[in-house]
């Protein structure tokens, strides 16, 4: 059925074969996103990217630092241990 399938309608390199319109200095960010995790833009690969770029954003943002959180999680870790 998966051959069938396939041989209806065609099976491509890319998750989206239509053209992607994004651009950076006047040419295409990225020529196609391919579902391949071991290309450079898998989308998995991008997904990772966007996720990272947020905690960046938010934590820039929001004014958190990881010194901080590490130090508020080892002062609850102890208070808690010590009850």
């Amino acid at each position: 059925m998966i051959d069938a399938a396939a041989a209806a309608v065609g099976v491509a390199d890319s998750a989206i074969v239509e053209e992607l319109t994004g651009q950076l200095d006047g040419k295409p960010w990225i020529p196609s996103i391919t579902t391949h995790n071991s290309t450079p833009n898998s989308l998995a690969r991008l997904a990772r990217h966007l996720q990272a770029s947020c905690y960046i954003v938010i934590a820039f943002l929001s004014g958190m630092r990881d010194s901080e959180n590490g130090a508020e999680l080892h002062l609850m870790q102890h208070s808690a241990g010590s009850k």
